[in-house]
């Protein structure tokens, strides 16, 4: 997998995007590769285009948190390649921060409908992380085209552990 992080600030002063990486890989290994990429952000699509073009063929999204991803990750090119849906398993609204803000440093979806939905259902007296989790695979079965499910539990292996024994 190569993960480039091509957006964030980098104080190296030797730089490779993944598209570059993926290219170079390409010509000197059989190897499948596989990239991530963020359906919270609409110009991902672009991004997957040229991704694959350069010899990508899987793909582990991040965590669709914003309106706006599940329409994203449908129109990636899933004739293409394979595509695994990122699963975070927050169990606080501050887990759900850490995401955002943190991991994909998307500050500008706080005020999305989506994610205020689930910052609510945190706030909720009678909430489980679990249960949150079970309506995110439901929404992934139901309504995305994706190949399977990449767990990310961060700190709450308790849920992925018992999330897989219920099988």
């Amino acid at each position: 997998m190569i993960v480039g992080g091509n957006d964030k600030n980098s104080d190296s002063k030797c730089t490779l995007s993944t598209v570059e990486a993926a290219r170079i890989l390409q010509t000197e290994t059989d190897i499948q590769l596989w990239g991530v990429t963020n359906p919270n952000d609409a110009k991902s699509i672009e991004r997957v285009h040229e991704k694959i073009n350069a010899g990508i063929t899987g793909f582990i999204t991040q965590p669709l948190l914003s309106s706006h991803a599940l329409d994203i990750l449908n129109a990636y090119p899933h004739q293409n390649a394979i595509f695994l849906a990122g699963m975070a398993m927050p169990t606080t609204n501050r887990d759900l921060q850490f995401w955002l803000l943190k991991l994909l440093e998307q500050p500008e979806l706080e005020s999305d409908a989506l994610f205020k939905s689930h910052m609510t259902f945190f706030q909720s007296p009678y909430f489980s992380s679990m249960a949150w989790v079970r309506r995110e695979l439901y929404n992934l079965e139901m309504f995305a085209h994706v190949d399977g499910v990449h767990f990310m539990p961060l700190n709450n292996v308790h849920d992925l552990v018992d999330l897989l024994k219920e099988g």
